[in-house]
C-alpha cells in the first residue's frame, strides 16, 4: 500500500486513508485511560495518572495544577504561602479566594442557564433575586421559575453554555470578545469564533474546533509516548493545540514551531516527538521505499538509511530493493549497520560512475574498466592468474 507524504495534509483537508489509519491505531483502552470524551472532544486524564496527570494544588479548594515535580502548591498559592507566615498544613487548610473554573448551573431547579455569579444564579435570576431581598436563597430558588437555555457557546473550541442570546457567547468569551473588539477597530467575528482559545482548567486539553485529522494525530502521538513510558505535560500539549487552532493547520506536520506562543522549549520538543510518532504510525515499508531517506524505525531498527548519494536511478532502485530484503534479517540495536555500510559502498560506486561521459545511467554499457576506476590497482590484464 502506498501512502502520500503525511506532510502534504497541511495543504488541505484531511486525507481519508490517513484518517482511517490513525483511527485504527487508537485503542479504546488508551482513550479511556486518557479520559477522552469524544462528544466534547476533551482529554481529561485522571489527576494521579503517572504520565498524563497534573497533580492538584494542596490548598483545600484549589483545583489548579502543579507543574513542578517537587512542588505541592500551584504558583499563585505558593506566592500567598511565602508571605502568609503559616505552616504548610495550616495554610493548605485555608480555602483559596479563587473563582471556580468551569460553568455551573443556576441554583434554580431545572433552570437550563449557567450561573454567572458566585452566589450561583444565572444572569436573569440574579436580577430577579435583587428585587426580592427578603427571601432567603433557598426560598427564592424554590419560588423562581426555571428558564430555557440558549445553547452552547458559538466559539468553535468552547462547550460552555451561552450567557445571553445576543451574540451566542458564554460569559468568559463575551468578555474576551469585548476586549478583542476594543483592540481591533474592524474585527472579524466569524474568524474570531474559529480561532479563539477555549476557557480551560489545568487538568484538561480541549481539542474541540480542530480538524478531525489533527485531533487523531495528537491522540495517536500521545498514545505512542504513553506506551513508551514517556510523560506528556498537558501544559505543553495545550500550547500546541492553541497554535494549531490559531493557524488553522490541517495537520500537525504543517505547524511551524515558531507559531507556539512564548519560548516554550518543552512544547517545541513535544511537537517534534508527536510529529515523529504520527509519521511512523502512517508509514509502511512500501511508503518508505519511495523516499530517498528511510526512517529505519519503520523497519524495526534505529537511525536513517540515506540513498541520496546514489545518482543513477537504476542503481538506487537496486540498492533499495537489496536493503528492503536485507533489513528484516537482522535484529538488535545495530541491525541497520550492514545496510548502512553497503549503501555507503554503493554511493562510492555511484560517484565513480558519475565520472563517465554518460554518467553511468545505462547499466548495459558498464564493464571491467568501471571497476578498475573505482578500485585503483585492480589488475587490468585478463588471462591466467588475473
Amino acid at each position: 500500500m502506498s501512502l502520500p507524504d503525511v506532510a502534504s495534509a497541511a495543504a488541505g483537508t484531511g486525507k481519508p486513508e490517513q484518517i482511517r489509519l490513525l483511527r485504527s491505531t487508537l485503542r479504546a483502552g488508551f482513550l479511556a485511560e486518557a479520559g477522552w470524551n469524544e462528544a466534547d472532544q476533551v482529554m481529561a486524564p485522571p489527576r494521579d495518572h503517572r504520565l498524563l496527570g497534573l497533580r492538584e494544588c494542596a490548598v483545600v479548594n484549589c483545583t489548579a495544577g502543579i507543574r513542578k515535580g517537587a512542588a505541592v502548591l500551584c504558583r499563585p498559592c505558593q506566592s500567598r504561602y511565602v508571605g502568609s507566615g503559616l505552616g504548610l498544613e495550616e495554610f493548605a487548610a485555608v480555602p483559596a479566594d479563587k473563582s471556580s473554573r468551569g460553568h455551573k448551573m443556576c441554583r434554580v431547579p431545572n433552570c437550563e442557564r449557567a450561573a454567572v455569579r458566585r452566589e450561583g444564579w444565572c444572569r436573569s435570576h440574579h436580577d430577579a433575586r435583587v428585587l426580592r431581598p427578603r427571601l432567603s436563597a433557598e426560598e427564592f430558588a424554590a419560588l423562581a421559575s426555571p428558564l430555557p437555555g440558549f445553547g452552547r457557546c458559538r466559539v468553535a473550541s468552547c462547550s460552555r453554555l451561552v450567557d445571553t442570546s445576543s451574540l451566542g457567547l458564554c460569559a468568559p468569551h463575551w468578555q474576551r470578545w469585548a476586549r478583542h473588539r476594543d483592540a481591533h477597530p474592524d474585527p472579524d467575528f466569524e474568524n474570531w469564533l474559529a480561532r479563539c482559545d477555549p476557557i480551560v482548567n489545568d487538568s484538561v486539553v480541549i481539542m474541540k474546533g480542530l480538524p478531525e485529522q489533527v485531533r487523531l494525530e495528537l491522540l495517536a502521538g500521545v498514545q505512542v509516548r504513553t506506551d513508551a513510558g514517556t510523560k506528556t505535560p498537558l501544559t505543553a500539549l495545550r500550547s500546541i493545540v492553541a497554535a494549531l487552532r490559531e493557524t488553522q493547520a490541517a495537520s500537525i506536520h504543517g505547524l511551524d514551531p515558531e507559531a507556539i506562543k512564548g519560548s516554550r522549549h518543552d512544547a517545541h520538543q513535544l511537537l517534534r516527538s508527536l510529529k515523529s510518532a504520527v509519521r511512523l504510525r502512517l508509514a509502511t515499508p512500501d511508503s518508505e521505499r519511495a523516499k530517498d531517506v528511510w526512517d529505519l524505525a519503520v523497519f524495526g531498527t534505529r537511525g536513517f538509511l540515506r540513498f541520496t548519494g546514489i545518482s543513477q536511478p537504476w542503481l538506487r532502485d537496486v540498492a533499495k530493493h537489496w536493503a528492503e530484503e536485507d533489513l528484516p534479517r537482522h535484529r538488535g540495536r545495530q541491525s541497520g549497520a550492514k545496510a548502512k555500510t553497503v549503501v555507503a559502498a554503493v554511493s562510492r560506486l555511484s560517484a565513480s560512475l558519475a565520472d563517465r561521459n554518460d554518467r553511468g545511467v545505462d547499466p548495459g554499457t558498464l564493464g571491467r574498466s568501471d571497476i578498475v576506476a573505482l578500485m585503483p590497482g585492480w589488475p587490468t590484464n585478463s588471462g591466467p592468474g588475473s
